[in-house]
């Protein structure tokens, strides 16, 4: 009875793996610059799980839009009495090398920063002290959970957007 109970199990079997496959996961998109390239002046998120879809940057007379879909799903981390759930990034090229920045905190479902605060004086790093995006350049932009210090509330981040810095 043994054999005829087998052959059951593995026809079974054989039908489940037909009706429900399991397809190869789909690969993380390719990110526009080879992060293993990247000089981080901030914590190295290269490996964070992309969790967060940066579907667009934006940038008016006032304000940097950053709008991505985990804005209002990182939680919040009290950090000397500030609630902060994120860090905006900025990929800037010099001499041919990519350099990684982040330039500000995020609060929890902040997606817009004033667009003064993607400059040196935010950054806080070397070679970028005194650095300003410049109209017509190209930039990339990324946001992730908190990554400027030691401080941490996800290891997350978004994809990385190339955006041309406008007048």
């Amino acid at each position: 009875m043994s054999w005829f109970s087998d052959f059951w199990k593995e026809l079974w079997k054989k039908i489940w793996e037909k009706i429900n496959p399991n397809p190869e996961p789909e690969p993380e998109p390719e990110e526009p610059i080879p992060l293993d390239q990247v000089t981080w002046l901030h914590t190295n998120v290269k490996d964070w799980a992309v969790t967060s879809e940066l579907r667009s940057v934006n940038v008016d007379s006032s304000f940097i839009h950053l709008d991505h879909s985990k804005a209002a799903e990182w939680p919040g981390k009290n950090i000397n009495g500030t609630e902060l759930a994120g860090n905006p990034w900025i990929f800037i090229q010099k001499d041919g090398q990519w350099y990684a920045a982040t330039w500000e905190w995020l609060r929890p479902g902040q997606t817009r920063k004033n667009r003064s605060a993607v400059n040196g004086d935010h950054i806080k790093q070397n070679p970028f002290w005194d650095w300003s995006p410049v109209a017509g350049e190209t930039y990339g932009f990324m946001v992730s959970g908190l990554a400027r210090d030691g401080n941490r509330n996800v290891k997350e981040r978004s994809n990385i957007v190339m955006f041309e810095w406008p007048n």
